[in-house]
């Protein structure tokens, strides 16, 4: 441990065995001094300096008047400078933009024009959708494997699954 949080245990083991009410008070202050120069030693890394940085101009931007579509373009540009540059993200399925489904909206009503199925009744009439709705189905790309359905197991599978040796005995 390093000397800092020897100092806040030291100071919270004080807090602790405070007795009187002036002894909680000054051993409060202490925890309080404590924790705040163990969070101004912490080391942020650039965006959350940046950010905090922002916070500030944020807030004094604020106290001078400054219009809030301003202020949210001045943070915006500010977190864009600071934010980590990774590699520029090239799509590989334009249908579903690399997440799997392909996305669509439902209008409802009569007039629907969504995959899913209609509920039937007892009576066998069919109730359309009720209201708007966004539903989608799986992509053909990769990305969509996860959302198809998938081949349910064959009893051999589940006859190979118990002759593994144990890895842990229970209790």
């Amino acid at each position: 441990m390093d000397s800092q949080s020897d100092d806040l245990t030291r100071a919270v083991e004080q807090l602790a065995a405070a007795d009187t009410a002036e002894a909680l008070r000054e051993a409060h202050r202490h925890v309080r001094r404590q924790l705040r120069a163990a969070r101004a030693a912490e080391q942020l890394g650039p965006l959350a300096q940046t950010y905090r940085a922002a916070m500030r101009l944020w807030d004094a931007q604020k106290a001078e008047g400054i219009s809030l579509e301003e202020r949210q373009r001045g943070l915006e540009q500010s977190l864009r400078a600071a934010w980590p540059q990774t590699r520029e993200w090239h799509y590989l399925c334009s249908a579903c933009d690399d997440y799997g489904l392909v996305m669509a909206q439902c209008p409802g009503g009569e007039a629907r024009t969504c995959g899913r199925p209609r509920v039937h009744t007892a009576d066998n009439s069919t109730w359309p959708c009720s209201r708007p709705h966004t539903y989608g189905w799986p992509c053909s790309c990769p990305a969509g494997a996860r959302f198809r359905s998938q081949p349910k197991p064959e009893p051999t599978d589940f006859h190979a699954a118990g002759k593994s040796k144990p890895t842990r005995i229970g209790r």
